[in-house]
């Protein structure tokens, strides 16, 4: 199926309008309060990190007792959120503005430097063997019109490298994996335009060369897809993600991705995908207000309903142990745990049971922490002391919603996310914020905006420190804006970019 053109040029014109407006400031990115991934490190047994679309909830003890790090400094519109092996503990994010890093558990943010200063990112990786190699992927924004790229970090994210691949102008490259039993072999999905067919790419010595795409319009035909994992002791088992018009189908490969079979297709959102250790497969999404669940016990070829399965957000085990992210105004809570595969669920936490603010941002995060008191999401003794900072003060500057709605007009997540770049940019010069450049579930990226926290760089007060390094130096808006239209321009005709998992 052919997917229709999207002109860049529409969302140029409402992101130049709303710059010179303002906007009520938003929390969550613009969208519900919802838990998007688990993160639990291996050698932590106690620890489970929950990344939010409104920054980190964090649990020391097993999920007894919680605490809330807002997104700060760097960290704002942070996602997704990924865990670098156990030797580092360091913990990823991507932004508009970059690849960030933390080595104190969120307490403090770095930028990646190199090449990927100057690069719009859409998606990263981090290799789960070994915290020193990460792939990003991005566009020059000072080369809007050439392919996208793939850069490599050899040191463990401090920079980047590369790029050690560019697609064709015209093709999207939308997921990076690399093969847990083999990390030399790294897999990429691409997508092209305007023939509209999905690609795959393979690396054999860890993304310094890339094989010739592989066709697979016979298999998935005319949709972009996404990888969501490789098997982790098959290098040549593939699982992936076909973005159709109506529908979300799980595809799975036993050859290295020279072709991929069908499987289970939720009419929605097919936002969650786990292999357990046993083998089981567990998938789970929405279908319109629906939860939608599925398993299977051969390995994806058949597939069976999941009962009593909730609106399904993210899937982790550790030690034999299932922890299933929910949503909490449908299902009455956001992580439940497993003994038995998902047959029994037992909650473990809401929101409601959010008990403090994480000790080191506890500064920065008390006025975010009390919006979110006041909206009823947590009580109020959750933050401490009440803010004396009024809601309107914590974000508002003229312009700092353009350009997540020019990505929206445009119709283009790619756009949106550039425009997001531009708004930073240009928020910051007027005094306002970057808005969130994520997309919603309909590809488009949000229309929403966020406060930046008391004493962070942009805001102009002074935990840069707390943050490492120099505040960013940006262009001016009129710079700025050029970069978001050329990239917009180029990307007429694109496929959408990945969405949330």
């Amino acid at each position: 199926m052919r997917r229709p053109e999207r002109s860049g040029l529409a969302g140029g014109g409402l992101l130049l309008l709303l710059l010179l407006s303002s906007a009520r400031p938003a929390r969550a990115h613009g969208s519900f309060p919802e838990v998007k991934q688990i993160l639990l490190p291996a050698d932590r047994a106690e620890q489970i990190i929950l990344a939010t679309n409104f920054g980190l909830i964090v649990s020391e003890d097993g999920g007894g007792s919680w605490s809330f790090s807002c997104e700060h400094g760097l960290s704002a519109y942070a996602a997704p959120y990924s865990l670098g092996a156990p030797d580092t503990h360091r913990l990823f994010a991507m932004t508009s503005g970059g690849v960030i890093y933390s080595d104190d558990e969120a307490c403090g943010w770095q930028m990646a430097r190199g090449v990927l200063s100057n690069v719009l990112p859409y998606g990263f990786t981090v290799d789960a063997s070994s915290s020193h190699r990460v792939y990003a992927i991005g566009v020059p924004l000072s080369m809007p019109y050439d392919g996208d790229n793939i850069y490599v970090s050899h040191d463990a994210g401090l920079s980047f490298e590369g790029p050690v691949y560019t697609s064709p102008p015209g093709s999207a490259v939308l997921t990076v994996l690399v093969a847990p039993s083999n990390p030399r072999v790294v897999f990429a999905s691409m997508f092209s335009a305007p023939a509209n067919h999905p690609l795959l790419l393979r690396s054999n010595d860890a993304g310094e060369h890339w094989q010739a795409a592989t066709d697979l319009a016979d298999s998935l035909g005319e949709n972009p897809f996404e990888l969501l994992a490789i098997d982790a002791l098959d290098e040549n088992k593939l699982y992936g993600r076909v973005l159709e018009a109506s529908a979300e189908t799980l595809a799975v490969s036993d050859d290295g991705g020279l072709s991929f079979v069908r499987s289970v297709s939720i009419p929605g959102k097919l936002s969650a995908f786990l292999k357990l250790a046993s083998g089981t497969i567990l998938v789970g999404g929405t279908a319109g207000a629906d939860a939608a669940g599925y398993r299977s016990k051969d390995g994806g070829q058949s597939f069976e309903a999941w009962p009593g399965v909730p609106h399904v957000h993210a899937l982790a085990e550790r030690s034999g142990k299932l922890y299933v992210a929910a949503d909490e105004f449908s299902d009455g809570y956001v992580l439940a745990q497993s003994d038995d595969e998902g047959a029994h669920l037992e909650p473990l936490a809401g929101f409601k049971q959010v008990q403090s603010l994480t000790s080191c941002v506890a500064d920065l995060c008390t006025a975010s922490c009390a919006y979110y008191a006041g909206s009823g999401l947590w009580p109020q003794a959750t933050c401490g002391a009440p803010s004396t900072v009024p809601d309107e003060g914590l974000g508002g500057g003229a312009g700092d919603a353009g350009a997540a709605a020019g990505g929206a007009a445009a119709g283009d997540a790619a756009a949106g996310a550039a425009a997001a770049g531009a708004a930073a940019g240009a928020a910051a010069n007027a005094g306002g914020e970057a808005p969130d450049a994520r997309p919603t579930e309909s590809g488009a990226p949000a229309v929403s905006v966020g406060p930046e926290p008391l004493g962070s760089p942009a805001a102009g007060g002074g935990c840069a420190c707390a943050v490492s390094g120099q505040p960013r130096e940006r262009s001016s808006t009129a710079l700025l804006l050029s970069a978001w239209i050329s990239l917009a321009l180029r990307r007429r005709g694109r496929p959408l970019r990945p969405r949330d998992p």
